[in-house]
């Protein structure tokens, strides 16, 4: 096993100058095991519980899992301001005949 050596903090005082101080090398790799200090495997266990994501059973749509870290204000707040923001650009641009935006429609919290 290899780890990086652990570069060796100095203080510098006020009248030293940053340049004054050597630069160790840090590219040097160390054997740990060589050396005896490394640590030990720790054992992880989860007991019973069961690892990984627990994701409920009802959650099949994009919107459902959006759900699950989103709740009603902030996806209010979303929809308000996807509004503002289409509304904004069919003003105050000129749309050619053929735009996606001709096709605009409001969201809403299902969307």
């Amino acid at each position: 096993m290899f780890f990086r050596r652990r570069p060796r903090v100095r203080r510098i005082s006020s009248d030293e100058s940053v340049c004054d101080v050597p630069i160790a090398d840090h590219s040097s790799w160390v054997d740990v095991l060589k050396q005896g200090n490394y640590c030990p495997i720790i054992d992880f266990t989860t007991g019973s519980k069961v690892t990984g994501p627990q994701i409920p059973v009802f959650c099949s749509t994009p919107l459902q899992f959006f759900q699950l870290f989103f709740t009603e204000k902030p996806i209010r707040k979303i929809v308000s301001e996807t509004n503002k923001y289409a509304a904004n650009i069919l003003a105050i641009k000129n749309i050619s005949k053929y735009s996606i935006w001709k096709t605009w429609t409001d969201v809403n919290e299902t969307k």
